[in-house]
């Protein structure tokens, strides 16, 4: 084998997809070790020229966001990998993005057996959303429910799946995971984004849904997610 260590790149780079010896700057900070795991993942784990190209460009995607982010491999959590997949789901077909879960599930489940990274946080992302409409679909109530995301309004081709025709609403949310300032700062975004999510859920069930047909029930839900959570009024019952 070749003892000369693969090239690192950054994100901004346009690498060619088919280059395998090319290192994302995220996997090359931890070292040689590292290096060539990343490396082996495609030329010793992926045989289809097609398969690696295509894993190849979504490794690369994801890496390239969490190093725009300031994260260290290991400080990727399921939060994070939930957001870029949600971010995903705006722009691009579903069997897009489930391939790309994939890539990045492997990737990282490789990577662990290889003790470059402590956990797989893409594994509870996928499982979750599996398990979730599992739930809904053995239970046969198909027919009912709600569906929040906070995706942009107008980009419901990018939601995920559900069974039935659920109520589907858009509660807007700033990103916490997009701040780029300070440690206390991001912790600021995460706190005020929980806050936000705690009032209207809190809103939410208290809601009386006996007496509200389906038309009233979207736009109560819709109100909600306008609300912020300094506003201690809410949403009169």
């Amino acid at each position: 084998m070749n003892d000369q260590l693969p090239a690192v790149i950054s994100p901004n780079f346009p690498a060619p997809l088919d280059d395998r010896h090319l290192v994302p700057a995220l996997i090359a900070d931890l070292g040689e070790q590292a290096s060539w795991r990343y490396v082996e993942f495609f030329t010793a784990n992926i045989r289809n020229v097609h398969t690696r190209r295509a894993y190849t460009r979504a490794v690369c995607r994801v890496l390239a966001w969490a190093e725009a982010r300031g994260l260290a491999l290991a400080q990727i959590r399921p939060h994070d990998v939930g957001s870029y997949v949600e971010a995903l789901q705006a722009g691009a077909a579903a069997p897009s993005v489930k391939q790309q879960l994939a890539a990045i599930r492997m990737l990282f489940d490789w990577l662990v057996v290889g003790q470059v990274m402590p956990s797989n946080p893409a594994s509870s992302v996928r499982r979750a959303a599996q398990q979730a409409v599992g739930r809904v679909r053995r239970s046969g109530r198909t027919g009912a429910g709600f569906r929040v995301h906070r995706l942009r309004p107008g980009c419901g081709r990018g939601l995920p799946a559900w069974p039935g025709q659920p109520v589907t609403v858009h509660w807007g949310l700033p990103d916490p995971a997009a701040e780029q300032g300070s440690d206390a700062q991001r912790m600021l975004a995460f706190r005020e984004a929980f806050q936000a999510l705690e009032r209207r859920i809190r809103l939410f069930v208290s809601l009386p849904f006996a007496g509200l047909d389906r038309m009233a029930l979207t736009c109560r839900v819709e109100e909600i997610g306008r609300v912020r959570p300094d506003n201690a009024e809410g949403i009169a019952a």
